[in-house]
């Protein structure tokens, strides 16, 4: 399985904030990578999904939430956000609307590049 991973700015910014390291990043997106459709898909996000991760130290359920949108077809998957449980366990219900936007419109972008490309050949 391949896929591109591409973090949105959000998802850095919280990533470096919560004290995580590279070494940790690059087991999750391994994890993914095996497992892309691990997490649920939250509904009315358009196909987000939500994941448990472990800090190192500290166990799943004291860890973090991650956020991130799978898009086999283009072997894509976004690292979209993240939060500390400690912080906050879910997203907002405007936060929601805001992201399922996003998702609509980040596949209407990668489709309409498949497109342009694909005329091209």
């Amino acid at each position: 399985m391949k896929r591109i991973f591409i973090h949105l700015p959000d998802f850095d910014l919280f990533w470096k904030k919560a004290g995580l390291e590279d070494e940790e990043l690059k087991e999750l997106q391994e994890f993914l990578l095996e497992n892309p459709k691990y997490g649920p898909v939250i509904k009315g996000s358009n196909g987000i999904r939500k994941i448990r991760w472990k800090k190192k130290g500290i166990g799943k359920s004291g860890g973090i939430r991650v956020f991130y949108l799978d898009i086999e077809e283009f072997s894509v998957l976004f690292l979209i956000t993240l939060l500390e449980k400690n912080d906050k366990e879910n997203l907002s219900k405007k936060e929601l609307t805001i992201l399922a936007d996003l998702v609509t419109s980040l596949k209407e972008l990668i489709q309409s590049k498949r497109e342009r490309h694909e005329k091209r050949k």
